[in-house]
């Protein structure tokens, strides 16, 4: 991962503790990063990553992370045809809860994306 300085155009280099890296989120002073690999489409994590201190927490996923999205302090994660609901607060992680999605034979998810809470 990187960090870019658009005053100076400088490029930072993030390492982060572990691999497959694929989606990214931002939360507060913080970046959300999915870990998942496509070879083990059961197994995912998440890193959150505090920009002002450089703390990375990671949590490991009962399940894979294809793709996040954030909403408040609401991170969605979809896996396979389910997509899982966490809270995120103080450098941790909770689960809340998921939603299976039934799908058709020939169907998948292919992504998720949040708005606002506050618009209609």
């Amino acid at each position: 991962m990187g960090k870019f300085n658009p005053n100076d155009n400088s490029l930072d280099a993030i390492s982060l503790d572990h691999d497959f890296p694929l989606g990214l989120a931002s939360y507060q002073d913080s970046i959300i990063v999915s870990h998942y690999d496509q070879a083990k489409p059961d197994v995912g994590g998440i890193t959150i990553y505090d920009t002002k201190t450089d703390k990375k927490d990671y949590f490991e996923l009962d399940h894979g992370a294809e793709q996040i999205a954030m909403d408040g302090t609401k991170l969605y994660v979809l896996s396979d045809n389910e997509i899982h609901r966490y809270e995120i607060g103080n450098q941790e992680l909770k689960k809340e809860g998921s939603t299976k999605i039934e799908l058709s034979k020939d169907s998948y998810l292919s992504g998720i994306f949040t708005r606002e809470s506050n618009q209609d």
